[in-house]
């Protein structure tokens, strides 16, 4: 189903954007 794929290939970009940032958060707050 196509609607499958798509929503498991959206919560990969989800989560590891969701990665990214906090790891953008973090370090900004170490610097800060």
């Amino acid at each position: 189903m196509v609607y499958h794929e798509f929503y498991v290939y959206f919560n990969i970009i989800y989560f590891t954007t969701k990665l990214f940032v906090n790891s953008k958060i973090g370090m900004s707050d170490y610097t800060d």
